[in-house]
């Protein structure tokens, strides 16, 4: 094993006593990551009609927001019990793939303390998403779809972001659709 050097040493024995404030700077430095969740904020904020930005915690990587139709068909709790700490269980997070070279949309759906009156419409939406692969009995978080985009270049350019923002905002639009149909046909005439 090779020897510690003096300047090694020096670094861990600065970073034990100041570990959570460097952790900090280096989760708030600037770079890619945050330069794509700078345009996905503003892409957000030109459809605040349809959907709501949820700031839970702070992760650069990680952008959650709900939306008005599958808030309309999953209402909120009266209280606060999700594990998010929220009164909603589901969320769809932007997650920028800790690279910002890519992003995933996952619908997320969470059961921890759900109340009863809520329990029956999650259970409904996981019987209509499109994932094939079901959540195991006694399942606490679900990610009941996935969008998937690789394909962010070099230039980060705002208009193609928001292009394929856009593009899957159209495919979550036409799903939460045919959640709404569905839940209409599945009512008491």
């Amino acid at each position: 094993m090779e020897k510690q050097t003096y300047l090694e040493k020096i670094c861990q024995e600065i970073y034990a006593k100041h570990q959570k404030a460097l952790d900090l700077i280096f989760e708030y430095r600037l770079d890619r990551v945050s330069e794509v969740n700078e345009i996905v904020l503003k892409w957000i904020e030109t459809k605040k009609d349809e959907i709501n930005y949820v700031p839970i915690g702070y992760s650069k990587s990680k952008i959650h927001y709900t939306t008005q139709a599958m808030s309309e068909i999953f209402p909120d709790a009266e209280k606060p019990t999700s594990r998010w700490g929220t009164r909603n269980y589901y969320f769809y997070e932007i997650d920028l793939n800790g690279d910002g070279y890519g992003l995933n949309i996952h619908l997320k759906l969470d059961q921890t303390n759900i109340p009863s009156n809520l329990k029956e419409i999650l259970n409904k939406i996981i019987e209509l998403s499109p994932k094939k692969k079901k959540p195991k009995e006694n399942w606490k978080r679900y990610v009941a779809s996935d969008l998937k985009w690789s394909g962010i270049d070099e230039e980060l350019s705002e208009e193609k972001i928001f292009k394929q923002l856009d593009e899957y905002f159209k495919k979550i639009k036409k799903f939460e659709s045919q959640l709404v149909e569905k839940f209409k046909q599945d009512l008491p005439q």
